[in-house]
């Protein structure tokens, strides 16, 4: 790679030292998070452990929906950092 050289301008470029106004935007899809229609599972029994495993399974799948959001906002982080690193190897 590239030597690293260091000199006064380094670190004083008109994008470092900026005071943040946004923080990462978090996309949000257009579901509900409500699940299917006809929930996780079939109903065979209709008993209280299909209930169970039904509200399992809406646990999981907010589990799981928290998780993405954060991957999201992480490679949005990242992207950011990214570019922060390209202005700095520029001067």
């Amino acid at each position: 790679g590239a030597s690293f050289k260091e000199d006064e301008g380094t670190w004083k470029g008109n994008d470092d030292g900026k005071v943040v106004n946004n923080q990462p935007q978090r996309v949000m899809d257009d579901r509900n998070g409500l699940g299917p229609q006809g929930g996780y599972i079939a109903k065979i029994t209709n008993d209280a452990r299909e209930g169970e495993m039904e509200e399992n399974m809406g646990q999981v799948n907010t589990m799981i929906g928290n998780l993405r959001n954060m991957a999201i906002d992480m490679g949005s982080e990242l992207e950011n950092q990214n570019r922060q690193i390209d202005r700095i190897n520029r001067k």
